[in-house]
């Protein structure tokens, strides 16, 4: 096993401190990771860049901030995030995105694994070298997306993501990227519809 997982096993879940933060600090000790609001264990390499606890942020802060839809489709209403839209969304409303730079080149569409939702794209979309315009998917019954009554299985996963492609780019292809079960439905659907 990797060294953090041996020192995990070591440590157990439950370090006899109390809190979250207390398990954390046990379950780190030793790796000279930041354990806790910032601090470090003593003689552990200072992080460049951080010089106090009051310097890291409390919560991750988009550049990017997308902007949350539901999309109706024949299976109900899918939620969907955009982020540097085109004008032409399903709701026309358009935005500038990264410091007002305009979106370029196709639409990108993230396809999140099971147990995940679509947000979870919003840091690769802060990362991404230019802007362009980028739509994440909550799959049926995850994140925003509600619970319709009808199976979760692939054809009805397919099913899905050709209707919303139909209402959000119906005259252009997109670029599809998955990750885990999203990348097994992108795949497949590629297949089944290459010209999309």
């Amino acid at each position: 096993p990797q060294p953090w997982l041996q020192q995990w096993a070591r440590v157990g879940w439950h370090s006899g401190a109390t809190g979250l933060g207390g398990q954390l600090r046990g379950a780190y000790a030793g790796t000279g990771l930041p354990v806790h609001r910032g601090e470090r264990e003593p003689g552990s390499p200072v992080v460049p860049g951080v010089t106090a606890a009051s310097s890291l942020p409390a919560v991750y802060q988009p550049r990017c901030p997308p902007r949350l839809e539901h999309v109706p489709l024949r299976s109900g209403p899918l939620a969907v995030r955009w982020w540097n839209e085109p004008a032409t969304s399903t709701d026309a409303m358009g935005a500038a995105g990264v410091a007002g730079a305009v979106p370029t080149g196709p639409l990108t569409v993230f396809l999140h694994g099971f147990l995940d939702t679509g947000e979870t794209w919003r840091f690769l979309v802060d990362e991404w070298p230019e802007p362009r315009p980028f739509l994440a998917l909550d799959w049926r019954g995850f994140g925003a997306s509600p619970d319709t009554g009808e199976p979760y299985w692939f054809p009805q996963y397919y099913a899905d993501l050709d209707d919303l492609l139909d209402r959000v780019s119906p005259n252009a292809p997109v670029n599809l990227i998955g990750h885990s079960m999203g990348g097994n439905v992108a795949l497949a659907y590629a297949g089944l519809r290459p010209e999309r």
